[in-house]
């Protein structure tokens, strides 16, 4: 059905989904013939961006590995068992240094993120790696998010709007910025009121309210914003 590889120190490891959504591997780290991870069951989802892997399986378990140790186990499949049965995940890495972030809203739409946090996009206070699932009490339910360059954007189910994490041009939209100027906790952009979607292009962000207005924020470089100036 499916094949994706990992590679670490061009050593290459290979994982296959068969057309029943069982998953096998082989090589670096696992055995030299496929080998099934029958522990991990069922497959319903499998992402792979620059090294970093994330699963989830058909009764809802959600298992990370990759390049970054702070968010999984090398080649092997980790489960995240801190996070109960979720319903959407979505992944930002630093390209650079391949590292990652992960955040997971779970079925009754907590928010949790864990990983790299070197501009407080884990959202607990610090810039530290956080090891475990934290989760982000602080904006309540969840309807979705956005990840920008290393800055999140959360709609809680009442369509209030939150951003932290990294904010160099302003992205979070609390009247700062500078590569100095992280913000470690959500802050609710107030000034736009409620609102229905929201769009993250870099670190440039465009959102729509409740009333069908138009606000947009962050980077200029290119008279984006359309406020008249770059």
């Amino acid at each position: 059905k499916s094949i994706k590889v990992y590679e670490y120190s061009r050593k290459l490891t290979v994982y296959a989904i068969t057309l029943d959504n069982r998953l096998y591997a082989w090589g670096y780290k696992i055995q030299n013939t496929p080998y099934e991870f029958k522990e991990i069951g069922k497959i319903k989802s499998f992402e792979e961006k620059e090294g970093n892997f994330c699963l989830s399986t058909i009764d809802d378990r959600l298992f990370t590995w990759g390049k970054d140790s702070k968010v999984g186990n090398g080649a092997i499949p980790y489960e995240i068992k801190e996070v109960e049965a979720y319903k959407w995940v979505e992944e930002y890495k630093w390209v650079e240094e391949y590292n990652g972030t992960f955040y997971a809203i779970t079925e009754d739409d907590r928010l949790y993120a864990w990983g790299n946090n070197y501009s407080g996009q884990v959202g607990n206070g610090s810039s530290k790696p956080q090891t475990t699932p934290y989760e982000i009490k602080e904006v309540g339910k969840v309807k979705s998010i956005k990840v920008g360059i290393a800055t999140v954007y959360a709609i809680t189910e009442d369509n209030r709007l939150y951003a932290w994490g990294y904010n160099s041009s302003g992205q979070v939209g609390n009247g700062k910025s500078g590569d100095e100027e992280e913000q470690t906790t959500p802050y609710e952009i107030k000034e736009i009121g409620k609102v229905k979607s929201i769009e993250v292009y870099n670190d440039t962000v465009y959102a729509i309210t409740e009333d069908d207005r138009l606000y947009a924020w962050g980077n200029n470089e290119y008279g984006q914003v359309g406020n008249g100036s770059t």
